[in-house]
């Protein structure tokens, strides 16, 4: 008995030798070294991300807030290589350095405490990616009716440089914490160059995406196409009528590409659409359309993301420089006041 055993053994160490690779085996690997990629991306977006939250005003015993009534942080204040950025997009109040810290300055920041509180909130052992970049910005929300889609879904201002007639002087240099201010923090790094090809289905333009093991992982990634994705053009099925750049496939019939509208790859932010009468005036009334999240303006301008990612100069020249992974998402600036 125990010598049929020891051969029963043998018999399928043997055969065990014999079995075929799986035939995915090789994609496997790649979806499995892709998903490193994302997930380290996206523990430093949340860590910076948790950071900014936790700078929120506190209220006070009183029901009110605590005073000074701002934050710390600013427009174009970010992180990257184990250092907190200085804000290039701001002109306004902070010293030659970048960094908001003159004599009577309310709440200044301090960038050497700061980087160590925001690396407080990455996991005990991360090694930061020095290629990833993360920086909060602030946006004034707007209330006009008629052009509320475009400015409540895509900014070209901070509020620290926003004319609108709601903010002082004084008032832009701390807008930040204002409870009629929308604070987002957004990440993006660069695609490496392994993992980036051209668009199959424009061949003659050139275009960059990512290729189809990374775009498999960030296609089923939380968040995808709402607050998570690659940088890349509007695509449609139905050509468009109000861009005057818009690129018809040769390879597939009627699929058409707009390179006058960048935005997160996923289609899957939740918009607010004014319904219009029969003369296409505004009804007052706005329907929510599963659509795509814009390339916000103010980060096509922005100095780093226009150099590693995407950029338009206002007047057609437009251009993705590459599929950059991009994280938005929007935060807290005061405390009991959710998003």
């Amino acid at each position: 008995m125990y010598l049929w055993i020891v051969l029963g053994t043998f018999m399928v160490a043997l055969l065990s030798f014999t079995l075929p690779i799986r035939q995915d085996i090789d994609r496997q690997n790649n979806e499995m070294k892709a998903q490193t990629v994302v997930t380290k991306f996206k523990v430093q977006h949340n860590a910076f991300k948790r950071y900014i939250e936790s700078r929120k005003l506190q209220k006070a015993d009183g029901g009110g807030y605590e005073y000074p009534e701002t934050v710390v942080y600013y427009s174009g204040i970010g992180y990257k290589k184990g250092e907190m950025l200085p804000s290039n997009v701001v002109k306004r109040n902070i010293s030659e350095n970048g960094f908001r810290n003159g004599v009577g300055v309310a709440r200044p920041f301090d960038p050497v405490k700061e980087k160590k509180d925001m690396e407080d909130y990455l996991p005990f052992g991360f090694r930061t990616d020095t290629n990833i970049y993360s920086k909060v910005f602030c946006f004034a929300n707007s209330t006009e009716v008629g052009n509320f889609e475009q400015l409540k879904f895509n900014y070209t201002k901070i509020c620290e440089e926003d004319d609108d007639h709601r903010f002082s002087d004084v008032e832009k240099d701390y807008c930040c914490s204002r409870s009629d201010v929308d604070v987002y923090v957004i990440s993006w790094q660069q695609m490496p160059p392994h993992w980036k090809q051209e668009d199959p289905l424009f061949p003659d333009v050139h275009v960059p995406q990512p290729v189809s093991d990374m775009m498999s992982v960030i296609a089923k990634s939380d968040g995808y196409g709402y607050n998570f994705g690659y940088v890349t053009y509007l695509k449609s099925t139905v050509e468009p009528t109000t861009s005057k750049n818009v690129v018809k496939s040769k390879v597939a019939d009627n699929v058409y590409m707009d390179r006058d509208i960048h935005i997160v790859s996923g289609g899957m932010y939740r918009t607010l659409r004014a319904q219009l009468d029969d003369e296409g005036d505004s009804t007052g009334v706005y329907k929510e359309d599963l659509g795509y999240r814009p390339i916000f303006d103010i980060l096509l301008k922005d100095h780093d993301f226009s150099t590693m990612c995407a950029y338009s100069d206002g007047m057609g020249k437009n251009k993705i420089v590459n599929p950059c992974l991009i994280a938005i998402n929007r935060v807290n600036n005061r405390e009991g006041e959710g998003r």
